[in-house]
């Protein structure tokens, strides 16, 4: 039966590969037929040189496959010379593309080339339709500044990153240089995606969301790329805490997803506290009330930078300390005091303590209690070192206003664990 079905399938393949082709042929040449460019280079003839790669890469005769893209490269250009006024090399890029599209879609040896050729022909196609739209973003939206922090920014991901020595270096082996470097990557991509969402959405919806992004990612990086708006312009304060205010609120659903992972017993077991803290953070965000202005100004946008990396540095560094910190404490007390050690580390990551929390917790449900307690230590911990960064970073309005909705957040996801305890 099976071998019946490849027999009949192989039948039909040719036709199949056809179909495609000339489907590619007549999707990119209706394009280029449509689009307001002056060319000779239609429909029918995107159908011809679709037809010839079909019959290329069907035959497989590599000489060929090779002849008929220079014939049809000196195609173009003889129509280049024959219309003098035709601009730009996109139409005969385009025709040298379907040839190779259809050359793909039509070699037998290969499973799964038509879907890819097919797919990438309507990436091409959606290419050229936004051309209008991707040459005004460039040429009118996007600034020179913006561009090249852009470029500046990817260094740091894919040139500067790989480079970094791996392990671990220093007392304790406190510094990770590419632990270091992500933390550096983690404040600048808050700082990066924060910008162009002020910019494309305005500053109080760009704002929110960029708490939201940031509380997914890192919310003691969140806090301070938002205080660091805070100091930029104090007016922005009431957006400021109700943007770190969600950022904070998505730190619970984010943790509790964490230590499910590794520990579902101690995930059951605070679920309903840390969804209640959660619910109770964004519902705080809500009735956080900003002024009745049309539009606060954002001097980030203003100054079209949105790449700044000594911030980054500088938050990368007070991670690496309290690092050092909490690993000379873990040597001292040892794990027996891990409360102790819960409110040392919970100062910048409380992912870390939650992870050990749900270990210590696996396999020994009489140690519940102290994983909730060190994770209430740990919130606890994190939450006062965000007061400070966002004094130091931001204003004090702005740390005391987020000190009330930590005391919120703790408070009712701690009443909610004494109800169901």
């Amino acid at each position: 039966m099976n071998e019946a079905f490849d027999l009949r399938l192989n039948e039909y393949q040719p036709w199949a590969s056809l179909a495609v082709c000339l489907l590619i042929g007549a999707l990119v040449g209706a394009q280029r037929e449509t689009a307001n460019t002056k060319t000779s280079v239609g429909l029918r003839d995107f159908i011809l040189i679709a037809g010839l790669g079909f019959v290329a890469g069907w035959i497989r005769e590599p000489i060929l496959i090779v002849v008929l893209p220079v014939l049809i490269a000196g195609f173009v250009i003889a129509q280049r010379f024959r219309d003098p006024e035709h601009v730009g090399i996109t139409t005969d890029l385009s025709a040298l593309a379907v040839y190779m599209l259809c050359l793909v879609a039509s070699m037998r040896p290969y499973p799964g080339s038509i879907s890819l050729a097919a797919s990438m022909a309507i990436l091409l196609t959606l290419v050229l339709v936004v051309k209008g739209q991707v040459k005004k973003f460039f040429h009118e939206t996007l600034t020179d500044m913006e561009f090249a922090d852009t470029v500046r920014f990817l260094a740091l991901i894919f040139v500067i990153y790989p480079l970094l020595p791996h392990g671990e270096f220093g007392w304790y082996g406190f510094f990770v240089p590419t632990q270091f470097w992500l933390f550096i990557v983690l404040a600048s991509s808050i700082s990066y995606v924060g910008y162009f969402l002020e910019k494309f959405l305005g500053t109080k919806k760009g704002l929110l969301l960029t708490g939201f992004v940031g509380g997914l990612a890192s919310t003691t990086v969140a806090t301070a790329s938002i205080a660091r708006l805070v100091h930029a312009d104090r007016t922005r304060t009431l957006e400021a805490w109700r943007s770190a205010t969600v950022a904070n609120s998505i730190q619970f659903p984010r943790v509790l997803l964490l230590v499910f992972v590794v520990g579902p017993t101690l995930a059951q077991h605070l679920l309903l506290p840390f969804m209640a803290a959660m619910t109770a953070g964004l519902a705080f965000a809500i009735l956080i009330r900003t002024k009745d202005v049309a539009e606060s100004r954002s001097l980030l946008v203003e100054s079209g930078n949105p790449f700044a990396l000594l911030p980054a540095l500088k938050l990368a560094t007070t991670v690496v300390v309290i690092i050092l910190i909490s690993k000379v404490a873990l040597a001292w007390f040892g794990r027996g005091a891990f409360l102790v050690t819960s409110a040392i580390g919970g100062l910048v990551d409380t992912d870390s303590i939650a992870l050990a929390a749900s270990n210590l917790v696996t396999g020994q449900p009489d140690t519940i209690g102290i994983g909730s307690g060190a994770l209430l230590i740990a919130f606890i911990a994190n939450a006062l070192f965000k007061v400070v960064l966002a004094a130091t970073a931001g204003s004090l309005a702005f740390a005391w206003r987020l000190a009330i909705s930590f005391t919120v957040m703790i408070s009712v996801g701690y009443a909610t664990h004494l109800l169901v305890r």
